[in-house]
C-alpha cells in the first residue's frame, strides 16, 4: 500500500467586486507557495490592451480552462465572485483532503 497519497490543498475566496479577494488571494498564495488563480483573468483574456474586458469567454470555456489549470496544480488559491464552477468540479474539490472556503462580505450602508 502506498503511504504517500497526493492531496490537493485548495483555498477558494469568494466575495463581491472590490472586497479584496485578489489582494488576499495573492498574499496567501505567496505565503503558502501556492498557485494563485483569479477567475477574472480567465473570463477576460488580456489580448486587447485598449480594453481589457472585451470579449469575455463563455461559462463553459472558463469551466474547461479552470478544470485544466486546477488539475495540473496540487495547491492553489482561487479568487472568484460567485464560486459557481459546476457541481462536478466543486464536488471534486470538496473531496480533496484540504479545501477551505473564505467568503468576504462587506456591509456597505
Amino acid at each position: 500500500m502506498n503511504r504517500y497519497i497526493m492531496t490537493k490543498n485548495i483555498i477558494l475566496i469568494c466575495g463581491l467586486n472590490g472586497a479584496g479577494k485578489s489582494t488576499l488571494g495573492r498574499a496567501l498564495a505567496k505565503e503558502l507557495n501556492y498557485r494563485f488563480i483569479d477567475i477574472e483573468d480567465i473570463y477576460f483574456p488580456k489580448n486587447d490592451p485598449d480594453y481589457l474586458y472585451a470579449n469575455p469567454r463563455s461559462f463553459e470555456e472558463v469551466k474547461s480552462i479552470l478544470s485544466d489549470i486546477t488539475s495540473k496544480n496540487d495547491s492553489f488559491v482561487l479568487a472568484s465572485v460567485k464560486g459557481n464552477f459546476g457541481k462536478d468540479m466543486v464536488e471534486k474539490w470538496l473531496r480533496s483532503v484540504s479545501c477551505h472556503v473564505i467568503r468576504i462580505d462587506w456591509g456597505f450602508t
